[in-house]
């Protein structure tokens, strides 16, 4: 495992996903690393989760092929929440 840094900028983002445009597409096994604001050197913020990356033909006109998407740490944060209170998420 070697740790990687690839700077991104938020592109898209709809009711449950967003889209980062990346400075290089990423690598395959990067699903489900950390998405990290580093905007302070002192205190890196977590901001989601790495979900996938998006192929060919699954945006309109392609305008989202290779920009990273992510789970943004609400969601995620949601869902360690109804586990917690429900011991099942939904």
């Amino acid at each position: 495992l070697i740790p990687t840094q690839v700077e991104g900028k938020l592109s898209y983002r709809s009711k449950r996903q967003n889209f980062m445009r990346t400075a290089e597409v990423l690598e395959h096994g990067m699903c489900g690393g950390p998405v990290l604001s580093l905007s302070d050197e002192y205190e890196p913020r977590c901001l989601g989760m790495v979900e996938g990356i998006v192929p060919e033909g699954a945006s309109p006109n392609d305008i989202l092929k290779g920009h990273a998407a992510f789970v943004g740490v609400e969601d995620i944060l949601d869902l360690c929440r109804d586990f917690e209170a429900t011991g099942r998420g939904e």
